[in-house]
């Protein structure tokens, strides 16, 4: 599904909100060269075309990200320099904007304390919980640095076995969740390299 993808864009585009964060929001930025070559890939990238789709808020957040990754790439292509491990680019202040927006969004405390909400109180030693944790944290990882190389297929499957993951923080079922992401990645043939299946508690 080409939200997957769009869903890891807005990731990388939070990376690139984390390394704008700290610099005044001015139009001249420096980016680290793995995220610039990485928007640059976005902007060059032939995602499907959605004729008449009918979306969810979600979605068109993450179609949103997606677009202004793609163009940050597009800003990059065309005018970015490089200097040592940085590229230096004019970016215009909507997307310095966005980028910042998506780095707030999806800030890792904030984030998993909206993933837990009120019922739910995920206490320290959850052995569950930590386990979904890393695992979650790997599978992010392996997207990330699968997205780099190119390989977006082996990205694709990685995204469709955790997908689902996040609602244990809500549930507190983490042991089918976590049984749901094996079953998935052992369907598309893949594994984590990081956190092999055969390490996993199910």
């Amino acid at each position: 599904m080409i939200y997957e993808q769009w869903l890891a864009d807005g990731v990388l585009l939070a990376e690139i909100g984390a390394a704008l964060v700290e610099q005044p929001t001015e139009l001249n930025v420096r980016l680290p060269r793995a995220l610039a070559d990485a928007a640059v890939s976005a902007w060059q990238r032939d995602d499907e075309r959605l004729e008449d789709a009918v979306e969810t808020k979600e979605q068109r957040t993450v179609r949103h990200r997606a677009v202004s990754l793609a163009l940050i790439g597009e800003a990059l292509e065309d005018s970015g320099r490089e200097e040592g491990n940085e590229v230096i680019v004019k970016l215009d202040a909507w997307f310095i904007g966005d980028a910042l927006r998506a780095h707030d969004d999806l800030d890792e405390d904030e984030g998993a304390q909206a993933l837990t909400g009120p019922d739910v109180a995920v206490m320290p030693g959850d052995r569950g919980a930590e386990q979904l944790s890393h695992l979650l944290h790997f599978a992010l990882v392996e997207i990330r640095s699968s997205v780099y190389a190119g390989d977006n297929e082996r990205a694709r499957k990685l995204a469709d076995a955790f997908h689902n993951s996040p609602s244990a923080f809500r549930t507190g079922d983490f042991r089918a969740v976590t049984a749901d992401a094996a079953a998935r990645l052992q369907r598309h043939g893949v594994d984590l390299e990081l956190m092999p299946l055969s390490t996993w508690d199910v």
